[in-house]
């Protein structure tokens, strides 16, 4: 009886093992992942893109709000966006810092598309455009170890009066941008795949 009660207390406790092992080795399984489309957009409008566009400067680009939205969506408030036009970018948010590897296929810009009603020319033009490729292991907090890759572009839409005599719209023959109808966007999106 005693053989048997010492038996019996064995197995329990091999069972007890076996579920311990077992409930470890499931906490040791690879991280979930979750993937789809990050986006990031950042748009000034109004006066301020007016002023931005009037003093063809080459200070960063200031924007209220940079938005992230896909397999992490959180957002930047202010965002400055400004430096050289390849190598490193840190986004520092909320959910961690996202760094990026990335490369301006377009560094003078594209040509200006215009349209003309009445007295007002309207141009739209991609000032930048590139690509990047995310550096998971220099990333932070929700973003760290992730990966991915995509495109992005700096472009501007604005209306201007055309000038006495003109007949062309031109950037020569336009005024300074109004502020109706102004805006600079900051646009990226390419697919992510982050741990969970």
């Amino acid at each position: 009886m005693r053989k048997l009660a010492a038996l019996t207390g064995t197995v329990a406790l091999a069972a007890a093992l076996t579920a311990c092992s077992s409930s470890s080795s499931s906490s040791n399984a690879a991280p979930t992942t979750k993937s789809g489309t990050e986006t990031l957009t950042a748009t000034v409008g109004g006066k301020t893109a007016a002023h931005m566009l009037a003093s063809n400067s080459n200070a960063p680009l200031a924007f209220p709000k940079l938005a992230l939205t896909g397999p992490v969506t959180t957002s930047v408030s202010p965002f400055t966006l400004g430096g050289p036009s390849t190598g490193k970018a840190t986004f520092k948010t909320p959910a961690g810092n996202f760094v990026v590897t990335h490369s301006s296929g377009n560094k003078g810009g594209g040509k200006a598309v215009w349209t003309r009603s009445g007295n007002v020319c309207t141009f739209h033009q991609v000032f930048t455009k590139g690509t990047y490729v995310v550096d998971g292991a220099k990333s932070t907090g929700k973003f760290a170890g992730a990966t991915g890759r995509g495109t992005f572009t700096v472009s501007a839409v604005a209306a201007m009066n055309l000038l006495h005599g003109q007949t062309k719209c031109t950037a020569k023959g336009t005024g300074n941008p109004m502020a109706s109808g102004t805006a600079i966007t900051f646009q990226a999106s390419g697919p992510l795949t982050v741990k969970q």
